[in-house]
C-alpha cells in the first residue's frame, strides 16, 4: 500500500503484485521447482537431528551420569551460531549436499534435544513409581503417564527447530551454494527488488510445507496430573 501510494520508493520497497508477478516469472521459467525441490532435499536434514537429539536426551534424562558427563560440553556448543561453523563443516565434508545438510542439522538439533529433555525432567515421578510397584510394562509406563507430559515440550522444539531449518538453510545456501533459494536471492539482478524479495518470502511460506509430526499441538495442552495419575 505505501509503495502504491508512493510514500516510498519502489526499489527498496516494491509492491506485493511485483513481488507476485516475480515469481510466477520465476516458476514458469523453471527456475523456481528446481530451486524449491533442492532447498527441501537439503531441509530434510532436520529429521537427522531430531533422530540424533531425541535418542541423546533420552539417554541424559534417564541416566544422571551420563547427564553430568555430557551436559558441559552440549552446553559449550550450544550458542555457537551453525553459520560460524560451515568453514569446519567444508573442511570435513566438502562443499557439496553433505555441508548444507550438516548446517541445517546443527542448527535443529538443540531446540530438539532441549524440547525432548525439558518433556521428560518434567514428567512426575510418583506415577511412574505407581507403576513400577504394579509390575507394569516399561511401555505401559511410557505411553499413559510419560508422553502426555513430555509431548508438549517435545513438539514446541520442533516447532522451533521449524524455523531454525530456513534460517540455516538461506544463510548456507547464500554463501556456499549455486542452487536453491538462499542463491537464487543473489543470482537474480541488484536492481530488481522484486525478484529479490521473491526467494526470501516464498522460504518463509515453505515452513507451511515441511510435515511435522503434531502441527496443531501447542504447549498448554499438557494433561492433568489427576488423570495421569488415574491412567497409572
Amino acid at each position: 500500500a505505501t509503495s502504491r501510494a508512493d510514500l516510498v520508493s519502489l526499489f527498496p520497497l516494491p509492491s506485493s503484485e511485483r513481488v507476485l508477478a516475480a515469481g510466477s516469472a520465476l516458476a514458469r521459467d523453471g527456475t523456481l521447482p528446481r530451486d524449491v525441490a533442492v532447498s527441501l532435499a537439503r531441509a530434510l536434514g532436520r529429521f537427522r537431528a531430531s533422530a540424533i537429539a531425541m535418542p541423546l536426551a533420552i539417554l541424559l534424562a534417564l541416566a544422571r551420569r551420563v547427564r553430568r558427563l555430557l551436559e558441559p560440553p552440549l552446553e559449550f556448543v550450544r550458542p555457537l551460531p551453525p553459520l560460524a561453523l560451515i568453514p569446519f563443516l567444508i573442511l570435513r565434508l566438502g562443499i557439496g549436499q553433505a555441508q548444507k545438510i550438516g548446517v541445517v542439522a546443527l542448527a535443529c538439533f538443540c531446540p530438539v534435544f532441549l524440547g525432548t529433555i525439558v518433556g521428560l525432567t518434567r514428567v512426575d515421578p510418583h506415577p511412574v513409581e505407581v507403576g513400577r510397584v504394579c509390575n507394569l510394562t516399561c511401555a505401559a509406563i511410557i505411553r499413559p503417564i510419560v508422553l502426555p507430559t513430555a509431548i508438549p515440550s517435545i513438539v514446541t522444539g520442533l516447532r522451533i527447530a521449524l524455523g531454525f531449518t530456513w534460517r540455516a538453510l538461506v544463510g548456507t545456501e547464500l554463501i556456499t551454494a549455486s542452487v536453491g533459494l538462499g542463491y537464487l536471492s543473489t543470482r537474480e539482478e541488484l536492481d530488481n527488488a522484486a525478484r529479490l524479495l521473491a526467494a526470501p518470502l516464498l522460504a518463509d511460506n515453505l515452513q507451511l510445507v515441511l510435515p511435522v509430526a503434531a502441527g496443531p499441538a501447542r504447549c498448554g495442552n499438557a494433561p492433568d496430573k489427576g488423570r495421569t495419575l488415574r491412567a497409572a
